[in-house]
């Protein structure tokens, strides 16, 4: 687990990532976004290139969050957050206000195409 606290003029806010035991499942990476004091506006970017860059994925609004699909990969972004995609990457914007958690889990699997 990783805890790391950000200071600007405007508040305090928290980033929490840590990566939950497998169990048999797909590999998770959870991210909490805290707000500490005050309200801080942030930005997430989520790019995701596999095959060493070389491949742009398709980035599919889902109900709670977003699928991005390259080739023979597939990853999962859940979150109550609204989203946009933006030239392959994931764009979210929101304010973490004091006592205000905000998660992100991010998960890889393999793409539907490949299990055929």
């Amino acid at each position: 687990m990783l805890e790391t606290d950000f200071e600007t003029p405007e508040g305090t806010v928290r980033v929490i990532d840590f990566m939950p035991r497998r169990g048999g499942g797909a590999p998770q990476l959870v991210r909490i976004v805290e707000g500490i004091q005050g309200r801080v506006p942030m930005r997430m970017e989520l790019s995701l290139r596999p095959d060493y860059s070389s491949i742009v994925p398709w980035v599919n609004l889902a109900p709670d969050g977003m699928t991005v699909a390259a080739g023979p990969d597939a990853y999962r972004l859940s979150t109550p957050i609204t989203m946009d995609a933006e030239d392959g990457t994931v764009v979210a914007k929101f304010s973490s206000a004091e006592r205000g958690g905000k998660s992100r889990t991010a998960a890889k699997s393999r793409s539907p195409e490949s299990a055929s």
